[in-house]
């Protein structure tokens, strides 16, 4: 019987060339950084070398996107965990000045956070954070939209290879992602048993724009009169017809307990609409949920209904 050798070379070539590879949408590179962690330590892009990490964006005051985001962020550890994936979580503040280690920490424990391979960071001020986010992610962070405390930023996880290079992101408010970064974790960990490297593919480099909600309510009304709330969203000079959220929320000052969210109507031209009748008189606090291009923003305006004393006659009963 005659046997065949395969050439070294040939045979390497033939395994590189088989090599699976997982499909990249971004190339950024990560700055240098060095962090406070919640365990009020330091964590640097140093420490990350040689490591795949999956990073995001959050902040503890967060009403909106950021419970979901780490609701999605445990899952996705728990199932490292089940599939022995050796990879780093970092979530980054941008609010730096309330998130305080010992707040991160608290934030953490209401999602089971295990903090062997999960570290929240903060240690900054916020336009530090900002420009880290936009030129290490290409990923707008803003300061909150006039009368709210809702910090505009990022709602995506990004994959970031042992070289600091940011080479995929994800949708990180939906939960049906986690199984296609578990699937990548897997194809670039085995990679990198094998001594390779992880190559991206070329992307066109997405353009940082800024996601602007432009909201718009009349500045007064009657009760019992149906109003329109109507939101025009724009990314860069385009109209955004695909939201991934876009919904309205709307109490009576004072009564933040009690309010009411408003599902709104696509109609296809970048703007979104939804009709309420509000019944009594007072002054109502309105909200865009905005969520599109990976950005979440909650512009605020404010409706006042009658002569707008119903509040002043709520706050005077509870004094």
């Amino acid at each position: 019987m005659k046997r065949f050798k395969i050439p070294v070379l040939l045979l390497t070539l033939f395994l590189v060339a088989c090599r699976e590879e997982i499909e990249t949408n971004i190339s950024e590179e990560v700055s240098d950084f060095s962090f406070t962690t919640q365990n009020n330590e330091t964590l640097s892009n140093k420490d990350l070398e040689g490591k795949w990490w999956i990073a995001d964006f959050v902040f503890t005051n967060c009403t909106t996107v950021c419970p979901p985001m780490t609701m999605n962020m445990a899952e996705l550890q728990q199932k490292m965990k089940e599939e022995d994936l050796n990879a780093q979580l970092v979530s980054f503040s941008v609010e730096p000045k309330n998130d305080t280690p010992e707040a991160l920490k608290e934030f953490a424990n209401q999602f089971q956070v295990d903090f062997s391979n999960w570290t929240f960071l903060t240690g900054y001020d916020f336009q530090t954070i900002k420009e880290f986010s936009i030129k290490s992610f290409n990923s707008l962070v803003k300061k909150p939209p006039e009368g709210t405390d809702q910090v505009t930023h990022g709602t995506r996880f990004y994959l970031v290879n042992p070289e600091g290079k940011v080479i995929k992101y994800y949708d990180g408010t939906d939960s049906e992602e986690i199984p296609k970064i578990i699937d990548d974790l897997k194809i670039v960990l085995n990679n990198s048993k094998d001594n390779s490297t992880e190559h991206a593919s070329e992307n066109e480099e997405e353009e940082l724009k800024e996601l602007k909600v432009n909201f718009d309510v009349p500045e007064s009304t009657k009760a019992n009169k149906t109003v329109q709330l109507k939101a025009t969203v724009t990314y860069g000079d385009k109209k955004v017809t695909d939201a991934d959220e876009m919904e309205f929320e709307y109490w009576k000052k004072g009564n933040k307990d009690d309010s009411t969210m408003v599902e709104s109507t696509n109609n296809g031209d970048g703007t979104y609409t939804a009709d309420v009748t509000l019944d009594q008189d007072g002054v109502y606090e309105m909200f865009a949920h905005t969520t599109a291009h990976g950005t979440h923003s909650m512009p605020k305006q404010s409706i006042t209904v009658g002569d707008g004393a119903g509040n002043d006659e709520e706050n005077n009963n509870q004094k």
